[in-house]
C-alpha cells in the first residue's frame, strides 16, 4: 500500500472473496434447498452486477489521495491541549492535531497555523491569549 491506501489489487481480492462467498451460499441453497436454478441464475447476475459497481465505487474513493493543501490551514486559529515545544498537540476547529513551535508554547494558550509540514504536523506560533483548558 502505498501512502497507506489499498491498492487496486487489494480492493479486488476483497470483493472477489466477498461476493464469492455470496455466490457460494446461493449455490448451496439451490444444490440443497432444491430450488430451481432458473431463479438461482437471475439472483448470481444481479450478485455479480452489484459486486463490479461496488469495486468501481470503492477503488475510485479508497485509492483517491486526501484533498489538502498547505493553504488549507494558514491563519487557523487553535488551542494548546499539550505543552507545545518540539511537539505537542492543538485542537482546531474541535479536532486534535500534532502540532510543533520553535519556541515554547503554555497548554492552554491560543495559536496560529503559520504552515503544515510533512506528516500533517502543524507549525505553530502563540498569539498571545492564554485561555482556561478544559
Amino acid at each position: 500500500m502505498k501512502h497507506g491506501l489499498p491498492s487496486k489489487a487489494d480492493i479486488k481480492k476483497r470483493f472477489v472473496v466477498t461476493y464469492g462467498i455470496y455466490i457460494l451460499v446461493v449455490l448451496i441453497l439451490w444444490a440443497y434447498v432444491g430450488i430451481q436454478f432458473i431463479y438461482i441464475l437471475p439472483v448470481i447476475v444481479m450478485l455479480c452486477l452489484v459486486a463490479y459497481v461496488n469495486y468501481r465505487m470503492n477503488v475510485n474513493i479508497l485509492t483517491r489521495l486526501p484533498v489538502m493543501s498547505s493553504d488549507d490551514f494558514s491563519d487557523y486559529l487553535g488551542i494548546a491541549s499539550s505543552d507545545i515545544h518540539n511537539k505537542g498537540m492543538v485542537k482546531i476547529r474541535g479536532e486534535l492535531w500534532k502540532a510543533r513551535s520553535d519556541n515554547k508554547i503554555p497548554k492552554g494558550a491560543e495559536v496560529k497555523v503559520i504552515l503544515v509540514e510533512d506528516n500533517l504536523v502543524l507549525y505553530v506560533k502563540e498569539i498571545g491569549l492564554t485561555i482556561a483548558s478544559e
